[in-house]
């Protein structure tokens, strides 16, 4: 999102300044060194973390919004708009680094954590593959793409199950020695 859609919105933008773009990955950047490991703090447990879907679903969220809502006004309001859509990216970016491991680890039963974190990384991968292609998309819908691109991380509440159980989800789950388990 942060470095494909944030730079091509601005450029495409009557009302932004182009040099915003520059300043917002500045920001993004500052703001990850000083809160990405305070924040993870908040996600140290399973159930913490399950309980962090919510504030990074509004993150999220907001940042769309804001997105969205850039386009509405002069240069001053598209850059008070881009800049929180950039704070609220951001947020929701040290958010999911921290829910998605924390419950990718906690939800795999003992035996076949490698496999769970290969698929989690697995699934990275196709973000950054599909994700360009996606941001272009919303791009070219217009203020009301971006709220396409919002995800319902509600959903992974009901996925999520308590420490020690199995996932809710059914899962079969190739080892090392090829067999299903």
């Amino acid at each position: 999102m942060f470095k494909v859609g944030l730079p091509l919105w601005i450029a495409h933008s009557d009302q932004a300044p182009h040099g915003l773009a520059p300043l917002l990955m500045v920001l993004n950047n500052l703001m990850v060194v000083a809160l990405q490991v305070p924040l993870a703090r908040f996600g140290a447990t399973t159930a913490a973390a399950r309980s962090l879907l919510l504030p990074l679903s509004a993150a999220f969220a907001l940042g769309g919004v804001a997105m969205a809502l850039s386009a509405t006004g002069g240069a001053f309001t598209a850059t008070l708009f881009l800049t929180t859509s950039a704070v609220a990216f951001t947020v929701a970016e040290m958010l999911h680094a921290t829910v998605s491991w924390e419950l990718s680890v906690a939800l795999a039963p003992g035996t076949v954590q490698g496999a769970y974190l290969g698929v989690q990384g697995l699934a990275q991968s196709a973000q950054r593959s599909i994700g360009p292609l996606a941001v272009t998309a919303a791009i070219a819908t217009g203020p009301l793409g971006w709220n396409g691109l919002r995800r319902d991380h509600r959903r992974d509440l009901r996925v999520s199950a308590p420490p020690g159980a199995r996932p809710a989800l059914p899962h079969r789950v190739v080892s090392a020695a090829g067999y299903c388990e």
